[in-house]
């Protein structure tokens, strides 16, 4: 900040020091014969002191490299005596958040500012001051006073008035007074100059639009209510815009308002029409086509959105936040690879953005290049999401102690950040599943009585931990007790009556575990899941019918299921045929 000043103000005295030598030359010309007397007029006096004060002011912080206090105090003596002064105005602005004072400052300028209410730009500059220092009260009063002595059909003064007229505009919605705000632009466009402008017609369009959210509805008498009156005026200003659009190209930046308004009140086919409208008129403009494209993927036209980066990024290859944006498009509408090659661009600018990094590595996963998707996500740091997507990798590789360790370091993210909302029922269910393929059955206990610790009759939690406790062949009682339980809540469930009959297996009471079994291949219909096929042929084996179990053993093998040890079925399978064979010999 201290080199900027330096720059601006040597600019400045060199301006003024130029100036100054002029003025030195001229006046010595001038005396060379004889010496002349000068009267100044009082209006001229004020501005000559005015001129000093500023002078003094900027020789001060031009030794002191730095706006100190009392540099301030001779800007706002300037400013006192000659309220027109634009530079010193410009001080306050650009420097008001490094001013510890600036609230006394505001307050002084405000005073200055009511005593002068046709200096248009020292009281947007003091209104502005008041509003960064939260005294709107204050600020409105500035701005009407100066707005009732302006004349709004004087052009040279129009874009202070429309300036004037933004502010209060927003001030007023602020408050909610919209009695006011329509009658400010009631005044506004009464005036010609006003009439087709389009940054009048934006801020019409907010005011009236939260008038319309906030106003009552009910009516009196004949009248209308007020949400009425206002929802009146907002159309008839809409109806404006959209005629100066067909009328003429508008810039991206006038348009940009105009299409928030469709969204906010969902007319998206509008804003694509004027956007598509505006590219016929200019087929050149970029902005307005980057616009569109950004609309579609707002509006999951992920396809249509695509198309259009694809033909903005054949013509500007050398803007990176393009890249970004297609690759976004990219990855929504399923082109993994375009996508990947796009956010590659992109992180050679931005390689710490987490979001490209993100969707990079999901593409990779997309694309089966699951080594590539890990070591793209690794680099996000405390993102949980991140970390969970890394787990369901591993999971997929079949490396569940690294699974459970991805989800480990997601937990630990979450809790840190307080994501109650990402420490989900469905997240220690997937937590405990893998605990559980690596080996770790403690770890898998404590994440199944978190979940039974808020939701303590969850059948999920109660069978995933009775069938857990089976397969580990301990706890057996305690295992039926809390598959029972599971059953209480849903009886027909076909996975809680294979647990119930597992846990009977486990026990001995092969009667009961077939009785339970075959209640829940009859609810599975012709293709069971492969773990309950795989159960039906271990129970009937123990109930010495070997073909039996080879019939359900040969189904279970030929259903695909990540829980079957198909190498363990299909030696079952070898074993038990061979001996099957030999006894009908």
């Amino acid at each position: 900040m201290i080199k900027y000043y330096a720059i601006a103000l040597f600019f400045i005295m060199s301006v003024f020091s130029l100036f100054a030598s002029d003025i030195l030359t001229d006046f010595q010309q001038e005396n060379r014969i004889e010496e002349k007397k000068v009267d100044l007029s009082p209006e001229a006096l004020k501005k000559a002191e005015a001129l000093s004060f500023f002078a003094n002011a900027l020789l001060s912080a031009k030794a002191d490299q730095k706006l100190s206090e009392e540099v301030y105090e001779k800007l706002i003596k300037v400013v006192e005596d000659d309220p027109s002064a634009e530079i010193p105005l410009s001080f306050f602005v650009l420097d008001w958040e490094n001013t510890p004072k600036f609230k006394k400052y505001a307050e002084k300028l405000s005073d200055i500012a009511e005593k002068n209410p046709s200096a248009l730009k020292l009281n947007i500059v003091a209104a502005s001051l008041l509003i960064k220092a939260n005294n709107f009260k204050k600020a409105v009063k500035i701005l009407e006073g100066t707005f009732k002595t302006v004349d709004l059909s004087d052009p040279k003064k129009k874009e202070e008035i429309i300036n004037i007229a933004i502010i209060l505009e927003q001030l007023y919605r602020k408050e909610g007074n919209f009695d006011k705000g329509d009658e400010l632009f009631e005044d506004i466009f009464d005036e010609r100059q006003f009439k087709n402008n389009i940054k009048i017609i934006e801020a019409a369009l907010a005011f009236y639009y939260t008038a319309v959210d906030k106003s009552s509805d009910e009516s009196f008498l004949w009248f209308d209510s007020p949400k009425e009156k206002y929802k009146g005026k907002m159309e008839k200003y809409l109806k404006v815009a959209e005629c100066l659009s067909e009328k003429k190209h508008f810039s991206p930046n006038e348009l940009n308002f105009l299409i928030d308004f469709y969204i906010r009140n969902k007319q998206e086919l509008k804003a694509k029409n004027l956007l598509l409208q505006n590219i016929l008129h200019n087929p050149d403009d970029l902005k307005s086509k980057i616009l569109l494209a950004a609309l579609y993927c707002s509006l999951e036209e992920f396809s249509n959105s695509y198309r259009l980066w694809s033909m903005i990024i054949k013509t500007n290859k050398l803007q990176p936040h393009i890249y970004g944006e297609f690759g976004r498009a990219a990855f929504r509408s399923g082109h993994y690879k375009e996508a990947a090659d796009a956010f590659e661009w992109y992180l050679i600018n931005f390689p710490e953005s987490e979001s490209a990094l993100y969707q990079l590595g999901i593409s990779y996963f997309e694309m089966g290049m699951y080594r590539k998707a890990i070591s793209k996500l690794n680099k996000i740091n405390n993102l949980p999401e991140a970390d969970f997507f890394i787990s369901m990798i591993y999971r997929k590789l079949g490396e569940y102690n690294d699974a459970a360790a991805a989800l480990e370091k997601a937990e630990i993210n979450a809790l840190k950040q307080k994501r109650e909302e990402f420490l989900t029922k469905d997240f220690y269910l997937t937590f405990a599943y893998l605990y559980d393929k690596a080996g770790k059955l403690e770890s898998a206990e404590r994440c199944l009585r978190t979940i039974l610790s808020k939701h303590p009759e969850d059948p999920e939690a109660l069978n995933f931990l009775g069938y857990m406790w089976s397969e580990h062949n301990v706890h057996l009682d305690e295992a039926e007790k809390s598959i029972a339980a599971a059953l209480e809540t849903d009886k027909g469930n076909p996975a809680y009556l294979d647990s119930m009959s597992w846990v009977n297996y486990k026990k001995g009471n092969f009667k009961e575990a077939l009785a339970y079994i075959e209640k829940a291949l009859a609810l599975e219909g012709e293709i069971p899941d492969a773990v309950i096929a795989e159960h039906t042929g271990d129970i009937y084996l123990a109930m010495g019918e070997r073909e039996k179990a080879l019939k359900y053993w040969k189904l279970a093998a030929s259903i695909y299921n990540e829980d079957i040890n198909l190498p363990a079925i299909k030696e079952k399978i070898k074993k038990y045929s061979t001996t099957v064979k030999e006894k009908k010999k």
